[in-house]
């Protein structure tokens, strides 16, 4: 007797277990900041931290949920990103409506701070020009170095929650993190001369076909090496929110 798992094995199409454990995964995504997030901020109350928001749980939310799967799956899923993305649109757009209710913030300008202090709302037209500012900039890097396409959608979401000054400081600190563990990892196991080797073919090559120096397989293998970026944007996104870096 032929079992539905087989014909849709057959078939090419995805089990029932894993449809449902992906519906599992989206569900709690979409559902933890209102369900947790309460909490959250009640937990914060003491503290004057903008991580004790909403918008900073779904923040730390969705970087341990990268930093985890990327390191484990490398790879970061849509049910993580798509979530934090579509949480900081609804917070940020609540938190404008609100604003703009208000008399006093309206008249001073407040687009700093829209909004109840619990959502930690940035305001829509930060939230807009963050996701976007981050997400071209980490398509440049997506292109250049064939990195995947999860570390994009990360970023938007990371630009999103913090807007564009934020947004833009913790792409670039993750960005750093991530080069100066590749340094320091490279050096460790293949030896400082070997990168000084595989980087100055690199660059000379790029100057011009006349450079009688062209890189080999195992300079390429050596700076292209794939490394999952999901625990250095929660490095580097970290290091801004907390400011315990010039931003």
């Amino acid at each position: 007797m032929i079992s539905v798992r087989t014909i849709a094995a057959k078939r090419g199409v995805a089990s029932p277990a894993l449809l449902t454990s992906k519906q599992i995964c989206w569900s709690v995504a979409l559902a933890l900041p209102l369900v947790v997030g309460p909490v959250w901020c009640l937990a914060w109350q003491s503290q004057a931290s903008w991580l004790g928001t909403l918008a900073g749980f779904v923040l730390v939310a969705v970087l341990a949920a990268a930093a985890v799967t990327d390191l484990n799956r490398h790879k970061i899923y849509n049910w993580a990103t798509y979530s934090a993305l579509l949480w900081a649109l609804a917070i940020n757009l609540v938190a404008t409506l609100l604003a703009s209710g208000d008399g006093t913030a309206a008249a001073f300008g407040r687009a700093d701070i829209v909004g109840p202090q619990l959502l930690g709302g940035v305001g829509i037209g930060q939230c807009l020009g963050g996701a976007a500012v981050c997400f071209v900039i980490t398509l440049f890097g997506y292109r250049l170095s064939g990195s995947g396409a999860g570390d994009v959608k990360l970023a938007t979401a990371i630009g999103a929650l913090l807007g564009m000054h934020q947004g833009l400081f913790a792409v670039a600190y993750s960005y750093i993190v991530a080069a100066v563990a590749i340094i320091l990892w490279t050096i460790y196991n293949n030896g400082p001369l070997a990168l000084l080797k595989a980087a100055g073919r690199t660059i000379g090559n790029g100057l011009g076909p006349l450079w009688p120096f062209p890189p080999t397989t195992t300079d390429s293998a050596l700076l292209m090496r794939p490394i999952p970026l999901g625990p250095y944007f929660a490095i580097g996104t970290l290091l801004v929110v907390l400011e315990l870096v010039p931003s």
